[in-house]
């Protein structure tokens, strides 16, 4: 045995394999989707620049008005007045278009970026460190059967740390068989708990 990504038992191979893929098939879009989230917030900068371009039309036109009437003698302040307001009008349009686009990139950054955090978090979290739990303790086995006193070992470990229900269920009495020395038959228990055929203990023996 070398390094296992997979098990022998056909079932756990496929629950193991079909994980495996889901994951990739799953981050992969979590990315797609998180790209497209931003493009679509993006688009809505549109109305942010159609503010800001009314806001300034609309200013730059009023200050155009209050540098043809401002000279007027006696009536020019009175008549650039309403211009005025207007240029101020324009002004506060422009910061709000300013405002609405910084509030849009700042949430198309954010939002794709928590939403495949949260994806790929419990990915990175929850099912990754399982799969490298079970292939470093598959990988461990194999090299543990490669020493003289491998299946002894295993046994001894099949004997400490499984159910008790697994050891019964699996060997009838588990204290006669470790007392006999039976450790191949505590071994075996070990690997099928792992999912690895126990024919490697013959290989090991051999």
């Amino acid at each position: 045995m070398g390094r296992r990504l997979y098990a022998d038992d056909e079932l756990l191979r496929l629950r193991q394999v079909v994980g495996d893929v889901l994951v990739a098939v799953v981050a992969w879009w979590v990315v797609r989707i998180a790209r497209r989230l931003a493009e679509v917030i993006g688009e809505v900068n549109v109305l942010a620049d159609g503010l800001d371009r009314s806001g300034r039309g609309v200013s730059e036109g009023a200050r155009s008005a209050v540098d043809a009437v401002d000279g007027i003698p006696a009536v020019g302040d009175a008549l650039a007045a309403p211009f005025r307001t207007i240029d101020g009008a324009g002004r506060e349009l422009t910061a709000a278009g300013d405002q609405v686009a910084r509030t849009v990139d700042a949430v198309a950054l954010w939002l794709p970026l928590v939403l495949a955090a949260l994806v790929i978090g419990w990915i990175a979290l929850k099912y990754v460190p399982h799969r490298i739990r079970w292939i470093r303790e598959a990988s461990e086995v194999g090299q543990v059967l490669r020493s003289p006193d491998g299946v002894r070992l295993l046994g001894l470990r099949a004997a400490a740390g499984r159910p008790l229900r697994t050891l019964r269920r699996e060997i009838g009495d588990p204290a006669t068989a470790l007392a006999e020395g039976r450790y191949a038959e505590l071994a075996a228990v070990e690997l099928r708990a792992l999912g690895l055929s126990p024919d490697a203990l013959e290989r090991a023996s051999g």
